[in-house]
């Protein structure tokens, strides 16, 4: 009866890992390109972008103010970039954004990775003005004790999520 009941239980946890057929070469081409289209469209929605005047003129803002808060809001960008990684085994898309500004005596270095498909964000790590903090909200990591807030960790599992393992 206990081989049985164990029959049953390896069947249901094994057997539908195995109904999945992984994408042919060509399906994972394409979908390694629309992960980066991804990747490029979502950085460019993260991005500063300025407040155009007519978006201003809806709260009463003349175009000189829209013009002085535009100058006093935009950073000076060090480093922009992101990245995608395809991962045919779980069929997602990991996306990573990382960008450093500089504004006004801050210095901003932010660093993301987000799950493409549901635009989920899964880790992220900030150092501002020298102090470092990160999280990770992907349940299925397992947080690792640092002393720096969390950020080591977060750098750690960013650094995994998008190793590419071919």
């Amino acid at each position: 009866m206990k081989f049985i009941a164990m029959l049953s239980i390896i069947s249901l946890v094994a057997f539908p890992a195995f109904g999945q057929t992984p994408p042919t070469a060509t399906e994972a081409f394409n979908l390694r390109i629309k992960c980066k289209q991804m990747a490029d469209e979502k950085a460019e929605a993260m991005s500063w972008h300025p407040l155009s005047t007519a978006d201003g003129a809806t709260m009463n803002m003349s175009p000189a103010a829209v013009e002085r808060l535009n100058r006093e809001t935009q950073p000076y960008v060090v480093l922009s970039s992101s990245a995608s990684r395809y991962d045919p085994k779980t069929n997602r898309c990991y996306i990573e954004i990382h960008d450093h500004t500089q504004k006004k005596g801050r210095d901003v270095d932010n660093r993301s990775v987000y799950d493409g498909q549901i635009d989920d964000l899964l880790a992220f790590s900030k150092i501002e003005n020298s102090k470092k903090v990160g999280m990770v909200f992907d349940h299925s990591h397992q947080t690792t004790p640092d002393n720096n807030l969390g950020f080591d960790d977060a750098n750690n599992y960013m650094d995994g999520m998008m190793e590419d393992r071919r």
